[in-house]
C-alpha cells in the first residue's frame, strides 16, 4: 500500500498527460514546450510522456509521421480517450489538406502521404473525394478543390481572412518536409 506522500505526488502529476495532449492537439506548442521543461525528469522518462513529447517535436518540426506514429502509440496505449486521440489525428490531417487546397493545383499521392505521415491508401483517397478533390489524368495525382470563392466571400463580408500564424506554421511545416510549393 502506497503511503500519503506517494499517493500526492502520483495524483499531483496525473492530470499532466492530458494538458500536454491538450496544448499540441490545440496548437499551443510553447505552451506544451514550457510544461515540458518543467515535468520532473522521472516523468519525463515514462513511455507516455516520450509518446507526447514526440507528438511535441513532431508539431514543431513538421515532421508529422513521426506525430502520426506518436497518435498511434497513443490510441494503443488506452491512457487517454481513444475517440479524443482519433479526433485529433483528423484534425490535424484536415489542416494539412487545407494547406494543400490552397498551396497546389496537383499534387502526387507520395506527396500527400508525406505531408500527412501516412501512406495513401483507399480511406484517404474516400477522404480526399469527399472534400471534392478529383483524380487528375495523370494517374497517382490529385487536384485538390479550389477554396478561393470561401476566401472571397469573408472579404466581401469584411472578416479576417488569413490568420497569420497559422499560415506562418503551415509554411514553416512544408519547408521543413522538403516539399516544394506549386505545380508537382
Amino acid at each position: 500500500m502506497q503511503n500519503a506522500e506517494e499517493t500526492l505526488a502520483n495524483d499531483t502529476f496525473d492530470c499532466y498527460d492530458y494538458l500536454l495532449f491538450a496544448y499540441c492537439a490545440g496548437g499551443k506548442l510553447q505552451l506544451a514546450q514550457l510544461l515540458w521543461d518543467r515535468l520532473p525528469t522521472p516523468l519525463k522518462a515514462q513511455p507516455l510522456f516520450q509518446c507526447l513529447h514526440n507528438i511535441l517535436d513532431g508539431l514543431r518540426n513538421g515532421q508529422f509521421s513521426l506525430v502520426q506514429s506518436a497518435l498511434q502509440q497513443l490510441e494503443e496505449s488506452n491512457r487517454l480517450p481513444v475517440d479524443l486521440v482519433r479526433h485529433v489525428r483528423n484534425n490535424l490531417e484536415d489542416q494539412v489538406l487545407r494547406l494543400i487546397e490552397s498551396s497546389f493545383e496537383a499534387i502526387s499521392e507520395e506527396r500527400i502521404g508525406l505531408l500527412l505521415g501516412r501512406g495513401f491508401d483507399e480511406i484517404l483517397s474516400a477522404r480526399l473525394i469527399a472534400r471534392t478533390w478529383s483524380p487528375s489524368e495523370n494517374s497517382g495525382f490529385w487536384c485538390p478543390c479550389k477554396v478561393a470563392s470561401s476566401a472571397q466571400n469573408k472579404v466581401q463580408r469584411g472578416e479576417d481572412v488569413v490568420d497569420l500564424s497559422m499560415l506562418a506554421s503551415m509554411a514553416a511545416m512544408l519547408e521543413s518536409s522538403g516539399v516544394e510549393m506549386g505545380k508537382p
